[in-house]
């Protein structure tokens, strides 16, 4: 295991950053199975999906294949299902067209596999305030569940600057119990 010299605390946080989220992590905090994706012959891209949940809301949801979350995305502007279309259509027309490609990319790939690639939601509540000031959930809560999670999908460019900065908090982390211990 990496970091086999660091003391016991250092490698549980160690193993805990560098661990994949699983599904029943977002459970427990209150996403629900929405839908799931689908090979289709009836759209040119050959994706389809289906939606139980959410449709019409603005959400915080992910993508989950095996039990691992492998992307996660929110949609304030427009509803779910709209924002599921442009993965569908790959739509290059809308902000974040190449996401959008990169996505519904591997989707696919997974779908062709025979594996399963299911839709994860949370519609958080609309109407915390803090003062007078309306506070955005859905907004609120991307960044942290992306850093929590790490998600497979997201672009090599973000990835790359997520695990520098894990990478940097945990070599800083081992740096401050090393000059504890002196």
């Amino acid at each position: 295991m990496c970091g086999h010299w660091l003391p016991s605390s250092i490698r549980l946080f160690w193993v805990i950053l560098m661990s994949k989220v699983k599904k029943a992590k977002l459970a427990s905090c209150g996403f629900q199975e929405a839908g799931r994706w689908f090979i289709s012959t009836n759209v040119k891209s050959g994706l389809g999906f289906q939606l139980k949940l959410y449709p019409a809301e603005k959400v915080v949801y992910a993508f989950e294949v095996q039990d691992e979350v492998k992307y996660i995305g929110i949609r304030r502007e427009q509803d779910f299902k709209t924002r599921l279309k442009a993965y569908q259509y790959q739509g290059a027309q809308e902000k974040g067209g190449s996401t959008n490609k990169y996505v519904a990319t591997k989707i696919k790939e997974h779908l062709q596999a025979g594996q399963a690639v299911n839709i994860l939601a949370l519609m958080p509540s609309n109407d915390l305030k803090f003062h007078d000031l309306h506070i955005d959930l859905i907004a609120g809560l991307e960044k942290p569940l992306i850093s929590l999670c790490d998600p497979d999908w997201r672009s090599p460019n973000e990835r790359v600057q997520s695990l520098s900065v894990k990478r940097f908090d945990a070599l800083r982390m081992t740096r401050y119990v090393h000059s504890r211990n002196r």
